[in-house]
Formats: C-alpha cells, sequence, structure tokens
C-alpha cells in the first residue's frame, strides 16, 4: 500500500492505494457526459507520457500526440504537445484527502468541469500545487499527482 504525501509539509494526499502494474485503458466521455474514471478507487497507476501544460508545438504534425489524458490540444491552427512532467500519479478523485481546489479562476474552466489545460487545479493545505483534476465532459476523469511535488510513503514490511 503506498500513501502520497506533500514534499513540502508531508501532509497525505492520498488513501492507501495499490499499484495497478499497467496503465489502463481510459474510458471514452459520450454524449457530453464526464467519463467513467480512468483509475478505480483504492487504486493509482502511473502515466509514462508527458502530462499537461505547459504545451509546445508538435514536432511531426503527421503523429497525432496525446497531450493530455489522451486528447489532443490545438492552439491558433497547430497541434501541441505536452511538455509537462511524466510518471504523474493518476488515481480516482475519491481517493484524494487534503487537497483544496486553486482559487485561481482559470484554473477551473471547462464545459462541466475543470479541462487542466491551464496547470495544476489542486492544492495541499500548505498552499503546494500538487496535482491536475481533469473531469470534462470532453476528456478523461482523472486526478494526476505532479511528482515533482509528492512523494510515496510504502508501507514497510514487518521486522
Amino acid at each position: 500500500m503506498t500513501v502520497f504525501r506533500c514534499v513540502r509539509c508531508n501532509q497525505p494526499l492520498t488513501a492507501p492505494l495499490h499499484r495497478l502494474e499497467t496503465f489502463p485503458n481510459r474510458p471514452e466521455p459520450v454524449d457530453r457526459e464526464i467519463a467513467p474514471p480512468t483509475v478505480p478507487r483504492g487504486f493509482y497507476a502511473i502515466d509514462p507520457e508527458p502530462f499537461g501544460a505547459p504545451f509546445v508545438p508538435n514536432d511531426d504534425p503527421q503523429e497525432p500526440v496525446a497531450a493530455m489524458a489522451g486528447m489532443t490540444v490545438h492552439r491558433d491552427g497547430a497541434v501541441l504537445k505536452s511538455a509537462g512532467p511524466k510518471d504523474t500519479v493518476v488515481l480516482h478523485l475519491d481517493d484524494a484527502i487534503g487537497l483544496h481546489h486553486h482559487t485561481e479562476r482559470q484554473q477551473w474552466i471547462g464545459c462541466c468541469g475543470p479541462n487542466g489545460m491551464h496547470g495544476p487545479n489542486q492544492v495541499c493545505a500548505c498552499g503546494n500545487p500538487v496535482g491536475t483534476l481533469v473531469a470534462d465532459c470532453l476528456m478523461q476523469n482523472e486526478l494526476h499527482l505532479d511528482p515533482r511535488r509528492v512523494w510515496a510513503e510504502h508501507d514497510r514490511p514487518p521486522y
């Protein structure tokens, strides 16, 4: 079991979780409804792909690139790719504890929920921006913790 904690204040940010060995298939949103969560309750997975902001031009516009949670991003006629962190910790929102919504309105842009396109929108009680919730009707339903802002506390075997 693993609990993720804030690197700044050591506050626990998740309930104890089991790791999924492979990243699950992302459910597709249907008819402007928020997709089912990518990761089931009680588990986490590591997303090996870069995730989220900032976005940079795609080097090869012929190859589709998922910039965020399996979605492509187009801006000013250009296809963009993520230059965000790799190996984000993806979990079910209901497994998060001690997180608060970012106070800046821009972080919450989305149709039916936050799209996460403007960077972290989940902060620890100490103010450290630790994660990005993606839960809009056009996207996936995932909470990504930034591996640079959290650390993993694993169960220690008994002596």
